[in-house]
């Protein structure tokens, strides 16, 4: 999720307009000084874990408010994405994506047995962003 962080500051900093010398002035300079940017297993769009998470009983299991803006259907993570791309697109930042090319086990659910449940928790098609560099690493 730290890069998503990332790309808010950076959308954020890009609509910062201020007078030179302000604390607002070093903020609006991020955007400007970032020439490029390395993501390791960012959800760039969205994770199928927020869409369970938001789905189930809330009674029971209350996923945090951010979680929201983590569905692979959220019009937060498409707008910094596309801000992104037409950075990209017009070679003013630089971007490469690294995926997990392994699925991570996330819960054993009976250990004595060997039973384990593995899942990608950013799955390649939203480590990708769509734009820059992509590689997949492989774990021996």
């Amino acid at each position: 999720m730290g890069g998503l962080v990332v790309k808010d500051m950076l959308v954020r900093s890009a609509e910062t307009g201020a007078r030179e010398g302000t604390e607002e002035a070093g903020i609006a300079s991020l955007a400007q000084s970032t020439r490029g940017i390395v993501f390791y297993s960012v959800p760039h769009y969205g994770s199928w874990i927020a869409d369970w998470a938001g789905g189930g009983p809330t009674r029971v299991f209350r996923p945090a408010p951010a979680v929201q803006d983590l569905k692979t259907t959220s019009p937060y993570l498409e707008s910094i994405n596309e801000w992104l791309w037409n950075k990209c697109k017009q070679k003013q930042i630089a971007v490469l994506s690294l995926s997990e090319g392994k699925a991570t086990p996330l819960l054993e659910i009976w250990p004595q047995a060997g039973v384990t449940v593995k899942a990608g928790v950013v799955p390649m098609e939203s480590a990708f962003p769509g734009y820059g560099r992509f590689v997949v690493l492989h774990a021996k």
